[in-house]
C-alpha cells in the first residue's frame, strides 16, 4: 500500500525552532526582513506570496511585498530591486515567478545582490553548490527534496533519481547537490522522449512539471519507488500536483500536494532568511559592489 506523505506536523516543529531563533535576533537588536517582488496578477503567485506572508508573520520576520503591474518593464524592475540589494536592513530579495513575458528572467536575476538572495537564484549562489559548506544558503525547494529524502530514509549513494524538471527553480541545484551525495541523476525536459521507460529504472522521482496535460501515474513507476511531487496546478478548482495517487500503486511512497513539499519549501526559505540576518551580528555583510567582482 502507497504512504501518502504529509509534513504540516514537521513545518510547524521546523517553525517553531525558527521562532526562537528570531527571538534571539531581536534580543541583539537585529528583525530579519524579507522584501518580496510581486509583479502582475497571477493567482498562484497571490497564494504563495499570502503563504510566506503568513509564515514571516507567524515567526517575528518583516516582509514587504512590492507589487508591481504587470506591464513594468525590465530597466523599472532592477531599478527597485538595486534599492534594496543597498538597504542594509534588507536580509533577502525574492522575486516571484513566474514573471511576464516581455522581463527577461536572465537579467532580472543577475542583478539581484547574491548576498540577499534567498532563492539562491544568482550564479554566485549556484555556483556555491559544487562546493557546498555548512554555511552556504542551499535553495529552498531542491532543500525541502534533500529534506524529504532524509525523512523517508532513502541513503542516496549508488541511487538513481530520475527529475522531471530542468529549471534553476528545482532541477538545475537539485542535481548538483544530489550529485554531491553520490547520486546517480538523469533530468528530463520538454525534449526528453520516453521519460515512462526513464522512470521506471529510478529508485527515487521528482517531478516538478505543474500543468494539467501532465499527469504521473503507475505507468511511470517501477516496485518501490519513492515519488516526491514538487507539481502544483489547479484543476476544476482544486489544487492538485503532478501525481495521480489513486494510480500509483507500485510506489512505495508519494508526497501530498498541497500539505507536501511547499510546506517544507517556506521553511527552507525562511532559515535562508535568518541565516543571512545572523552575518548582521558580526557586521560581516558582503558589499554588493563586492560580491559583482567575484
Amino acid at each position: 500500500m502507497v504512504q501518502i506523505l504529509g509534513f504540516k506536523e514537521e513545518f510547524n516543529r521546523i517553525k517553531l525552532n525558527m521562532k526562537n531563533e528570531v527571538n534571539l535576533l531581536e534580543k541583539n537588536g537585529i528583525v530579519p526582513h524579507l522584501v518580496v517582488f510581486l509583479i502582475g496578477n497571477n493567482g498562484a503567485s497571490e497564494v504563495y506570496v499570502k503563504n510566506k506572508s503568513k509564515s514571516c508573520n507567524e515567526i517575528g520576520v518583516n516582509i514587504t511585498v512590492i507589487r508591481l503591474p504587470e506591464d513594468i518593464d525590465c530597466c523599472a524592475l532592477i531599478d527597485k530591486i538595486n534599492y534594496y540589494n543597498n538597504d542594509k536592513f534588507c536580509d533577502g530579495i525574492l522575486v516571484q515567478l513566474p514573471l511576464p513575458k516581455h522581463i527577461d528572467i536572465n537579467t532580472v536575476v543577475f542583478n539581484i545582490n547574491p548576498a540577499k538572495d534567498v532563492d539562491c537564484f544568482t550564479p554566485y549562489r549556484l555556483g556555491k553548490l559544487c562546493f557546498l559548506q555548512p554555511e552556504d544558503l542551499i535553495p529552498p525547494t531542491p532543500n525541502a527534496v534533500i529534506y524529504v529524502m532524509d525523512f523517508i530514509g532513502i541513503e542516496l549513494r549508488g541511487k538513481h533519481v530520475v527529475i522531471i524538471n530542468d529549471t534553476i527553480l528545482l532541477g538545475k541545484p537539485l542535481t548538483q547537490l544530489l550529485l554531491n551525495m553520490g547520486a546517480t541523476v538523469t533530468v528530463c525536459n520538454i525534449y526528453t522522449t520516453d521519460i515512462e521507460t526513464i522512470c521506471r529504472s529510478a529508485d527515487v522521482i521528482v517531478t516538478g512539471v505543474g500543468k494539467p496535460d501532465f499527469i504521473l501515474d503507475n505507468r511511470f513507476c517501477r516496485k518501490g519507488v519513492a515519488v516526491i511531487d514538487v507539481g502544483i496546478k489547479e484543476i476544476n478548482g482544486k489544487v492538485v500536483g503532478d501525481v495521480n495517487i489513486d494510480d500509483v500503486d507500485n510506489a512505495s511512497v508519494v508526497t501530498k500536494v498541497p500539505g507536501g513539499v511547499g510546506l517544507l519549501t517556506i521553511s527552507f526559505l525562511l532559515q535562508n532568511i535568518i541565516k543571512i540576518a545572523k552575518l548582521r551580528l558580526g557586521h560581516t555583510i558582503i558589499e554588493y559592489g563586492q560580491m559583482q567582482n567575484m
